[in-house]
């Protein structure tokens, strides 16, 4: 009997899920730890430079009833102002964001962030909710007249640049997610450089502005001020608000212009003269209308960074590089449309609720200007784009020139074909056909049919084959020739063209007075005869270089010399 094999059976149980581990990168610790010490050093700078104002103005009679208590407030009011948040005082609402103190803010948050180098980019986002959620708080603990719900996008965007700024900087390559989207990253890199030259070019404008106007100036903070205390923390004040004159400046150059009150805009193209608010910094308005060439500027600069962008930030790809350009052009538009919105300033009501630049016109001015004139210079330089310019003003040319010629053969009478018609008869090459045989047969012809017809070509430099007037030597057997009298052996044609009388022989057709044959006057020293390259050539008489006009021999005759009779 057969052994039967064990049976295995084997249970299923169930099927096993994919465990999504969330973990933060190493180094959050380290950037959260940086977004919590700028936000504290930025509020404490804040409240430093107000207290030190306050006890340098605390002797003033008007402000004999301030306190400590309150120059803090105003000291966190001043942070929420940094952090972009309007300060309500009763139904009055102030917005005056100084400028490059938030800028500073930023800065010190990338400097604390340096120390998280060594970890992967991604940690330095976790510097974003640490700062925020620290300034938000300083702010309420502080500020009287500032919501914090208000100052919180400021605090987040203060927070995302300085954090986007450490990832730029410690990224060599794309990251992960850029990775279908390489044009992204390089945009990025190229609106940092944009960004960067247009803040030197709105200094430059500002301080060429102040310095032509410190008359005006200095003359404002006289009247408003005259405790040296008092003059070095209004200048303080205005320093804080430099930023806000480059973008002015900017605007300016652009040629939207910026508002110096509701009613009051001054542009190159127009200066109006208005009243304006008591500030020194105020007094370097442009009291002058040079007109919109003050554009060219900002062209220039732009077609100085697309000779950068050719020679650093060129891409392989024509694709790349238009995507490229495109994404400098929005990420700088972007940046310029918050540093200009950042700039205007609200006063009070009426006229001073607004000054600053006009943002939506000057953002699109000053991308079109420089961004826009950059790429479009970068993609006109680029190899692929010179290869195909080359390429069709090449064939633009060719046809510009084969039209030309056309247009000269036409004129010259020529075929713009170039089969020869429309040639003149002077400027065809003479052709006969001779019945007769060349110097080497002429014993064996016996002229006439019996003779072998070769074709008889004109001696020239050239050479030019037996053809004239576009008729075949074989079609010109036998039309309109006539025998030259005086030649029985030898039948020698007229050239085409001379017509000979009916019922006329070529004897009877000079027998009048004065016009013998000189066939008949030489008949006992030389035999009138036609050699192969005689025709068409004038003699020693003779001063005709076709057939048909020579003056002593013929109609395309002369005589052979006596050697060769």
């Amino acid at each position: 009997m057969g052994t039967m094999s064990p049976t295995s059976t084997s249970s299923t149980g169930p099927t096993s899920r994919p465990t999504i581990r969330i973990a933060l990168p190493n180094g959050w610790a380290r950037s959260g730890l940086a977004g919590i010490e700028a936000a504290l050093i930025g509020w404490g700078l804040i409240m430093v430079l107000t207290l030190v104002g306050y006890l340098a103005v605390s002797a003033n009679p008007w402000l004999g009833g301030t306190t400590w208590a309150d120059a803090t407030g105003v000291g966190g009011d001043l942070w929420g102002a940094t952090l972009a948040a309007p300060v309500h005082v009763g139904e009055l609402t102030l917005r005056a964001v100084p400028t490059l103190m938030t800028l500073l803010v930023v800065l010190i948050l990338r400097l604390l962030l340096l120390t998280g180098r060594a970890f992967a980019p991604a940690a330095q986002w976790m510097a974003v909710p640490t700062f925020t959620v620290t300034a938000l708080a300083l702010l309420g603990a502080t500020a009287g007249h500032v919501s914090v719900v208000q100052a919180a996008p400021g605090a987040l965007a203060v927070a995302a640049v300085a954090a986007l700024w450490a990832v730029v900087d410690q990224t060599d390559t794309p990251p992960t997610w850029t990775l279908g989207l390489p044009w992204l990253w390089e945009g990025l890199r190229q609106a940092r450089l944009v960004l960067a030259v247009l803040a030197v070019v709105g200094a430059s404008a500002a301080g060429v502005s102040l310095h032509s106007s410190w008359e005006q100036v200095q003359g404002i903070h006289e009247l408003l001020l005259t405790s040296t205390t008092d003059s070095v923390v209004v200048a303080l004040a205005q320093v804080l608000f430099a930023p806000t004159a480059m973008a002015w400046a900017l605007s300016w150059l652009a040629g939207p212009g910026f508002w110096v009150g509701a009613d009051t805009l001054h542009a190159p193209g127009t200066a109006p003269v208005a009243p304006i608010p008591a500030i020194p910094l105020l007094g370097a308005v442009p009291a002058t209308a040079p007109g919109n060439v003050v554009a060219l500027i900002l062209v220039g600069v732009g077609v100085l960074l697309g000779i950068w962008l050719r020679w650093r930030h060129r891409a392989d790809d024509l694709r790349a590089q238009v995507l490229a350009g495109a994404a400098c052009a929005g990420a700088t538009a972007l940046v310029l449309g918050v540093w200009f919105a950042s700039s205007t300033l609200c006063l009070g009501s009426g006229r001073m609720s607004v000054l600053g630049p006009r943002v939506l016109w000057a953002t699109a001015m000053v991308v079109l200007e420089v961004v826009v004139v950059a790429q479009v210079l970068a993609l006109a330089t680029h190899p692929y784009t010179v290869a195909r310019l080359r390429s069709w003003t090449g064939t633009q040319a060719q046809e510009v020139r084969s039209r030309f010629e056309q247009r000269r053969a036409a004129g010259n009478g020529e075929d713009p074909g170039g089969r020869g018609a429309g040639v003149g008869i002077d400027e065809a090459p003479a052709t006969t056909r001779g019945d007769h045989p060349g110097p080497a047969e002429s014993g064996s012809s016996t002229g006439g049919a019996a003779g072998r017809r070769t074709p008889v070509r004109a001696s020239g430099g050239d050479d030019m084959p037996t053809q004239a007037l576009g008729v075949a030597p074989r079609e010109q057997e036998d039309d309109g020739a006539a025998r030259v009298a005086g030649a029985p052996d030898d039948m020698v044609r007229r050239a085409p063209g001379v017509p000979v009388p009916p019922g006329s022989s070529g004897a009877a057709s000079h027998s009048d007075a004065g016009s013998r044959s000189e066939a008949a006057d030489h008949s006992d020293a030389a035999v009138p005869s036609v050699r192969s390259g005689d025709v068409g050539t004038a003699g020693p008489a003779g001063h005709s270089d076709t057939a048909g006009h020579s003056d002593a021999a013929g109609p395309g005759v002369r005589p052979l010399p006596e050697e060769n009779t």
